[in-house]
């Protein structure tokens, strides 16, 4: 699953913390040089879930909701929650102000029964919210 491209907030992988800035960019649009992937196995219906985070560019802040959800021929098979345990769901908002820190989150892929082995390329992880330049 990649991202769209956007200049002013990212999303990241590989274990972020949350209030921090590491983690990986996860490649954008068509590029898949880093992607979020899940392995599962569907005739057990496993669900494989991630932490990922969102932060801006330094000098930039959200001001308004930001909403986090899927497209693609497959995004039913994701969802997306706050906590590693909390309900999941097709869509996530956001009511904190997102700044250049990170701010954690957590998507799963659902395997489901009776489908067949696959490398699914067509989700996208989208992000909507508003964003303003900070004033010093």
């Amino acid at each position: 699953m990649m991202a769209d491209k956007n200049s002013f907030i990212r999303l990241y992988k590989d274990d972020p913390t949350d209030g921090r800035t590491d983690g990986t960019l996860i490649s954008l649009d068509d590029d898949l040089s880093t992607p979020v992937q899940a392995t599962v196995n569907a005739s057990k219906e496993e669900t494989a879930k991630q932490k990922l985070a969102l932060r801006c560019e330094s000098g930039y802040i959200t001001n308004a909701d930001t909403t986090i959800w899927f497209k693609g021929a497959n995004a039913d098979k994701w969802s997306v929650s706050l906590t590693e345990d909390g309900t999941y769901s097709s869509t996530l908002i956001i009511s904190d102000a997102i700044g250049d820190k990170n701010v954690t989150f957590w998507v799963a892929a659902h395997g489901v029964t009776g489908e067949l082995p696959d490398v699914d390329t067509t989700v996208k992880i989208k992000v909507s919210t508003n964003i303003k330049k900070l004033v010093a």
